[in-house]
């Protein structure tokens, strides 16, 4: 790459970033998928403050199912491992943190609720 096309990435990374966001809200919403806005002036507020970091809330039912199983193949038996799955959405602009430990987005996606024992 030229240096002055890296130094532009570099520059507007920024920008491209937000134009990457606004790509893929624009995207969900032609297909349909949109997020409610909700105003809340309640005591609970809150709570809907915090629905709007969940990160599913930023990526449509049909991103989400491709992202999962164009690694799974059939003999996992539609199980995934947690590295695959990190491996998956980590390039996504609403997971950006999954392969942090500790973090919301870690903790929502490999609650142990979804996570099934494997016998050894």
């Amino acid at each position: 790459m030229a240096p002055y096309m890296t130094q532009a990435s570099v520059d507007y990374a920024p920008q491209i970033e937000t134009t990457k966001i606004n790509y893929d809200i624009a995207r969900m919403f032609a297909r349909g998928f949109y997020n409610e806005t909700v105003y809340d002036e309640g005591r609970c507020k809150f709570v809907t403050e915090f629905e709007k970091m969940l990160p599913l809330r930023n990526i449509s039912l049909e991103e989400y199912e491709h992202r999962l199983y164009k690694n799974i193949t059939p003999s996992m038996e539609e199980k995934a491992s947690v590295e695959l799955i990190v491996d998956s959405f980590r390039d996504h602009w609403a997971f950006k943190d999954i392969a942090v430990p500790l973090t919301l987005t870690r903790e929502l996606m490999f609650d142990r609720l979804f996570l099934i024992e494997l016998e050894s």
